[in-house]
């Protein structure tokens, strides 16, 4: 079990989400609203188990310049105190973001040399 789900810019804001062995998935529209929801078969993620957020270093810049960039970024938000957030300027690059989780290869945080 795992999935990837990949988001970006490339003219307008593209996201892709990608379940193995999804349980239930759905669309809904509303006008211009779209929603998409679903979840993985129930049981196969854990509570506890980790899944990876990775995001595409920007054209021109050094990763170590990034981190730093994106460690001083990160603020907790004023609205929503359980959450944390930075700000990402959107590239032509429909991969700028990916959420991984469970077995995909793309998961570090469950891997024995993840984090």
């Amino acid at each position: 079990m795992g999935g990837d789900s990949e988001e970006g810019g490339g003219g307008s804001f593209h996201w892709k989400v990608s379940a193995n062995n999804a349980a239930t998935a759905g669309q809904s529209q509303n006008g211009n609203k779209v929603d998409h929801i679903g979840s993985d078969d129930p049981g196969e993620i854990k509570p506890g188990e980790k899944f990876t957020v990775s995001i595409k270093v920007p054209n021109g810049v050094l990763p170590g310049d990034f981190l730093n960039t994106l460690k001083g970024a990160l603020t907790v938000d004023a609205i929503d105190s359980g959450r944390v957030y930075f700000i990402l300027p959107l590239e032509n690059d429909k991969t700028q973001v990916r959420v991984s989780w469970g077995n995909s290869p793309n998961n570090r945080g469950n891997s024995p040399t993840g984090p």
